[in-house]
């Protein structure tokens, strides 16, 4: 588990390379400066609007506004300390035939916990990650077919996603 969160880890600070242009498309704010901890938190409207922003856009887009919105997310999420995201097996398996589903999850996950800070239950943060991601999968936005995913879609169809994260989190 340690080392898949080092893996993880150097995985989204290489992602970070192409944080240096923002098109005026992608709603960003214009000067974007993580000093300290603080600064994470009066971001958390921009990271919400951007993060709902990008579940309209297609999948696998080179387009550098998405890659810049990919990467003002991804570095919000490895900075901020009001958010904690465990990428379990469960969800590195997801995004093995489309690894942009990894951004969807650690974006259900951060939206899930800003929208409700009073919630405490991991359980439900596992939820939101993976039914944002199911979310984008059933769209087929560009997706490409997983039978891993298509699992967990009758699963949610049938109740039972939540039943079933619960077992893959023990």
């Amino acid at each position: 588990m340690k080392r898949l969160h080092i893996l993880f880890s150097i995985t989204i600070l290489l992602s970070l390379y192409s944080f240096s242009s923002f098109s005026q498309s992608a709603p960003l704010p214009n000067k974007i400066a993580f000093n300290d901890a603080s600064d994470y938190k009066k971001y958390e409207k921009d990271f919400v609007a951007s993060f709902n922003w990008l579940e309209g856009q297609p999948l696998n887009s080179t387009r550098s506004d998405i890659k810049s919105v990919d990467a003002f997310l991804l570095q919000w999420m490895v900075g901020t300390p009001d958010v904690s995201i465990s990428v379990n097996g469960y969800a590195t398996d997801m995004a093995k035939k489309n690894p942009d589903m990894l951004i969807y999850y650690m974006g259900g996950w951060s939206r899930y916990v800003i929208e409700h800070p009073e919630e405490k239950d991991s359980i439900k943060f596992h939820l939101a990650a993976v039914e944002e991601v199911l979310k984008i999968y059933k769209g087929m936005n560009g997706v490409k077919k997983d039978k891993k995913i298509d699992k967990l879609v009758l699963l949610q169809t049938e109740g039972k996603l939540e039943e079933y994260i619960k077992s893959q989190i023990k």
